[in-house]
C-alpha cells in the first residue's frame, strides 16, 4: 500500500493499493480460492465478492481464529454476524481451535497469546491453487482501508500445494471447528 492510503483512495495522490490486487486476483479465480486471515471481517463488499464467487460455483473456504484462540475478541464480534450468511452461500469456514488436536475446552476462559494456546496470525491466499498471497492483509475493514500492507503475489503451483496442504491439515477437525448450519 502506498504510505497516503488514505490520498490514494479519495483519488488526491497517485499510488497502489493492495485491497485492489487482492480483491481482482480473487475475482479472476476459476475453481477455488483459500483464505488464511486470523482477522477475518469481510463487510458487504467482500462478503458480496465471496458471494459472487460461490454463484459462479468457485469453492471458498476461509481459515480464521474462533474466540477461543483469537487474541482479540471484539475483531470475533465483529465476524460472528457474517458467519450464517456465508455459510448460507456455501462458503466453507474453519475457526482455529486453541488447543489443536486436543478436545475441546469447555467453559474455559480466554487465554492471552503468552498461555501458550494457539492463535492464526499467518495471512494467506491461494487463489486457484497455482497463485498465492502472503502479507500482513488481513481480510478485513481495517487491512482493507486504513491500515498500510504489504505483501507478496507469487506465481507458483509448487508453492501454492504447500500452503493448501497446510491449510487442510490446520482445517481437520481435530485442530478447527468446522462450522456447518444447524437444518433446526
Amino acid at each position: 500500500d502506498s504510505p497516503d492510503k488514505s490520498s490514494v483512495e479519495g483519488g488526491d495522490t497517485i499510488g497502489t493499493l493492495l485491497r485492489k490486487t487482492l480483491l481482482e486476483a480473487a475475482n479472476d479465480v476459476k475453481s477455488e480460492i483459500l483464505i488464511v486471515s486470523p482477522y477475518f471481517v469481510p463487510g458487504t463488499s467482500v462478503s458480496d465478492m465471496l458471494k459472487s464467487l460461490r454463484e459462479r460455483n468457485v469453492r471458498v473456504r476461509v481459515l480464521t481464529n474462533s474466540l477461543l484462540s483469537t487474541d482479540v475478541p471484539a475483531v470475533h464480534a465483529g465476524y460472528r454476524r457474517y458467519r450464517v450468511p456465508l455459510l448460507e452461500e456455501g462458503v466453507d469456514l474453519y475457526e482455529v481451535k486453541p488447543l489443536p488436536g486436543k478436545p475441546t475446552p469447555r467453559g474455559g476462559l480466554l487465554k492471552t497469546p503468552s498461555s501458550g494456546q494457539f492463535s492464526l496470525h499467518a495471512k494467506a491466499y491461494v487463489f486457484d491453487r497455482r497463485r498465492i498471497f502472503v502479507g500482513s492483509a488481513n481480510l478485513d475493514q481495517r487491512s482493507l482501508h486504513l491500515n498500510t500492507e504489504i505483501g507478496l503475489m507469487i506465481e507458483s503451483p509448487e508453492l501454492a500445494r504447500q500452503v493448501v496442504a497446510r491449510f487442510d491439515t490446520i482445517a481437520q477437525p481435530a485442530n478447527s471447528f468446522v462450522l456447518a448450519l444447524d437444518k433446526d
